[in-house]
């Protein structure tokens, strides 16, 4: 993800138009403090560019307990809806 030719971010999945990103935290990448207050700060500066992001981990996507479609289905949405406001407050400049 770029922005004003500066890299913000790679991403594991990414929509631009509709503002929403999906992450990926294996355990080899992802799992010590350091990578972890990575993620979070890396994270936080994609947030502020108006993208919604989730973060899935391994129970999520694999197992009895996963849950990957339902909570791409929902941060989805949560995406339309903020740039569904971004819209109304735009139109009200």
């Amino acid at each position: 993800m770029w922005e004003n030719g500066v890299l913000i971010a790679r991403v594991d999945v990414g929509n631009p138009e509709l503002g929403y990103i999906a992450e990926y935290d294996g355990v080899e990448w992802h799992t010590s403090s350091e990578q972890r207050q990575h993620d979070s700060e890396r994270r936080e500066a994609v947030s502020q560019l108006g993208f919604v992001v989730d973060a899935f981990e391994k129970h999520d996507v694999y197992g009895p307990r996963r849950n990957l479609e339902e909570r791409l289905i929902i941060g989805a949405q949560r995406a339309r809806d903020r740039l569904q406001r971004r819209s109304i407050i735009d139109l009200r400049r």
